[in-house]
C-alpha cells in the first residue's frame, strides 16, 4: 500500500489492500471461534452470527447458479473441507518450523547438518 501511496498509484495502492486481507480458511475460523466465544458471553446474538453465516453461504451459491457454473466446479466443491485442512494443516507445519532450511553461508549451521555427499 505504502508504494501505491508513494507513487500515487490507485492500482498499487488496490494490489496492497487485498494483500491485507487474511486468507479465507483463516478468517472463517476466527469467525466461527469469535462466534463461539460471543455465544458464551452474548447469547442473544445468536441471531446474527447465524444469518451472518447464512448470507455468506446463500451468497456464494446464488454466485454458482447465477453464473451457471460447470458442473465440476459444483462437485469440486465436496473436496472444500479437506482442503481447509490441509491449509491449516500446512499453516501450523509453517509456524512450528524454527530451523534454517537454507544454507546462506559457507559453514553455516543448516550447512553442517547436511550429510558431507550433500555439501557443496
Amino acid at each position: 500500500m505504502g508504494k501505491g501511496l508513494r507513487n500515487l498509484s490507485w492500482n498499487q495502492f488496490l494490489f496492497g489492500l487485498v494483500l491485507l486481507r487474511p486468507p479465507l480458511f483463516i478468517f472463517l475460523g476466527l469467525s466461527g471461534l469469535l462466534m463461539l466465544v460471543s455465544l458464551c458471553w452474548f447469547p442473544q446474538y445468536a441471531g446474527g452470527w447465524l444469518s451472518g453465516f447464512f448470507l455468506f453461504i446463500t451468497g456464494f451459491v446464488v454466485s454458482l447458479v447465477c453464473s451457471k457454473a460447470d458442473p465440476r466446479i459444483i462437485r469440486s466443491l465436496y473436496g472444500i473441507p479437506a482442503f481447509v485442512f490441509y491449509q491449516v494443516r500446512a499453516l501450523f507445519k509453517s509456524l512450528s518450523s524454527r530451523r534454517l532450511t537454507v544454507a546462506t553461508r559457507e559453514g553455516s549451521a543448516p550447512a553442517e547438518r547436511m550429510p558431507e555427499s550433500r555439501q557443496l
